[in-house]
């Protein structure tokens, strides 16, 4: 039975080279190298196709497959966002479109011949892939890297959080004046 290391991470740390958020991390290529020492042969990388990125330098190229060059245009396509979206960070891809694309990672890592392989995903997909594929008769072990404090430090703020404070300020000032006016108005 082939085994799998499932490793959940932010993509801004895998050194995708044509990623805008590309953030320079060795800690990140150290973890690899280690994963790789429990006879790693095959890497499968939700890279989007934004390589080449650090686990592709890590294989021969045959043992390389990003499980995710197409499947995220082809959601985007399949799947609309629904219009009437009231959440402060409306996701890019639905449930469904989500789903979905797990599936064809999963058929795709299916399709290959390994006996240890290392699949690299975002972190909201870490824990559903480890299970998907567990039910598919992997061994499955599933690991994160969530380097917050280097992206924090790189990007000199956490650009969510710091959207969602403007947000929440923006929202307080504008109830506060219209709390202040209505005491206004009941005074007079």
């Amino acid at each position: 039975m082939p085994k799998l290391i499932v490793l959940g991470t932010y993509h801004d740390v895998q050194g995708l080279k044509k990623f805008r958020r590309n953030v320079n991390d060795p800690d990140y290529k150290t973890i690899l190298e280690r994963l790789m020492t429990y006879g790693v042969d095959f890497i499968f990388e939700e890279a989007c196709g934004f390589g080449p990125s650090v686990a592709f330098k890590m294989v021969p190229n045959d043992r390389y497959v990003d499980i995710d060059s197409e499947t995220t245009d082809e959601a985007l396509a399949k799947f609309r966002e629904p219009a009437d979206t009231n959440l402060l960070f409306p996701p890019k891809l639905t449930l469904p479109a989500e789903n979905w694309r797990e599936d064809c990672w999963v058929k795709r890592i299916k399709a290959e011949e390994f006996k240890n392989g290392l699949v690299i995903c975002g972190v909201a997909h870490s824990l559903s892939m480890a299970f998907r594929l567990k039910l598919e008769g992997f061994d499955v072990e599933a690991r994160t890297y969530e380097p917050v404090d280097r992206l924090c430090s790189t990007y000199m703020t956490c650009p969510k959080l710091h959207f969602l404070a403007e947000r929440l300020c923006e929202t307080y000032v504008r109830c506060s004046k219209n709390l202040r006016e209505r005491q206004t108005r009941k005074a007079i």
